[in-house]
Order: C-alpha cells, then structure tokens, then sequence
C-alpha cells in the first residue's frame, strides 16, 4: 500500500492546484518523480526504457477495476455474463 500513496498525494495536489498553483507544481514534480524511479526500475531489469509510456494508462485501468469490485461488493450483486451472482456470505 506504500506504493499507492504517492499517486494519491500527487492526484490531491493537483486538484488543490486548481485553487492554489504551487500545489500544482509540487504534485506535478511528485508525480514526474515518481515516473523516474518507475524508469529507472524498468531500465534496472533490463526492459525497455520506451515501456514507461504503458504506466499511466496501467495505473488507470487498475484503479477503475479496483473501484468497479469496491462497488459491485458494496451492493452486494456482481453481474456476469448477464447473470446477476450474490457476493453475501452464505448463512
């Protein structure tokens, strides 16, 4: 969870830059960070640098699926394949 937390500063930051622009720049460059020390991870293991294009689009799409279980738990009902699955513990 400590990997998330950078993405949630930077994403408030940049919502609060809308009032205040320092807040802009400061999530600008936390998220312009964090975009390097992901590089420098891929160029460690030996992938290509050109891969750090993938990350946001990645970041993305796992956080909408993350909040499309939160919410299909949270009401109780998972559909699939047009059938409607209770996701209530049996009892």
């Amino acid at each position: 969870m400590a990997n998330f937390a950078p993405h949630r500063i930077s994403f408030v930051l940049l919502l609060l830059g809308l009032k205040a622009p320092i807040a802009l720049v400061a999530g600008a460059g936390l998220l312009l960070a964090r975009h390097a020390v992901y590089a420098s991870t891929l160029l460690r293991n030996q992938f290509r640098g050109t891969y750090i294009l993938y990350y946001i689009p990645a970041v993305v799409l796992y956080a909408s699926v993350l909040w499309a279980s939160y919410r299909a738990h949270a009401l109780g009902v998972v559909e699939w394949k047009g059938r409607r699955i209770s996701v209530r513990a049996a009892g």
